[in-house]
Order: C-alpha cells, then sequence, then structure tokens
C-alpha cells in the first residue's frame, strides 16, 4: 500500500487521520467501499435520545454558554405555556437588552 506501519499506527490511535488518497488505498487493499470505512448515522428516535444528547454537547461549553442555553430553555418553558408570565417577561427584557448590547456593543445599549 506505500504505507509505513508507523502510520497505520497512528491511525488506528486517532493520533492522524487518514488522507483521502489514503482512504482510496485501504478501500482498494481490503476490497471495499470508501463508505465502509465511516460509522452509520443514526436517527435520534425518542426525546430522551434528543435530551441526552443535548446534555452531552452542553457539557463541553464554557459556563456561560450553558447558563445562556438554560436561560433559552426557560424562554421555551414560558412560549410553550410551563411558565408564569411575569419570569417571561424578564426573560424577554433581557434578551432584547443583550441583543441591543451585541448591536451596538455598548452595555446600556444607548
Amino acid at each position: 500500500m506505500g504505507v509505513s506501519t508507523n502510520t497505520i499506527s497512528r491511525w488506528e490511535t486517532a493520533t492522524y487521520k487518514p488522507t483521502v488518497e489514503d482512504l482510496q488505498k485501504l478501500a482498494i487493499f481490503f476490497e471495499r467501499s470508501i463508505v465502509e470505512f465511516f460509522p452509520k448515522y443514526e436517527a435520534l428516535t425518542t426525546v430522551d435520545e434528543h435530551v441526552d444528547a443535548l446534555a452531552r454537547k452542553a457539557r463541553k461549553f464554557p459556563g456561560d454558554v450553558v447558563k445562556q442555553l438554560y436561560e433559552y430553555v426557560e424562554f421555551l418553558e414560558y412560549v410553550h405555556g410551563d411558565r408564569d408570565d411575569s419570569e417571561a417577561r424578564r426573560l424577554m427584557r433581557k434578551t432584547k437588552k443583550a441583543r441591543k448590547t451585541k448591536l451596538t456593543g455598548k452595555a446600556g445599549g444607548a
């Protein structure tokens, strides 16, 4: 195949990733399709699977991003009728203020 054993070892340990050309060589060598080298994507089917996947992804975010995500979920609770009006108004004001600050670059939104 023209690839050193050291390179193959690095592929196996995920130190390096094979190039498209390397994948083509492997496919020819093993008489397989390149597609077979990749895990199949399985669609999430239940709400619990979606929630679990979201939690796994959220753990990788910095704390301030997780807090924003949580506040967004609180806002969605209101939108879907699971939260009282006063809390939702507070969250909407906070969202508008943050958007205004982001657009103007000033803390007061002025």
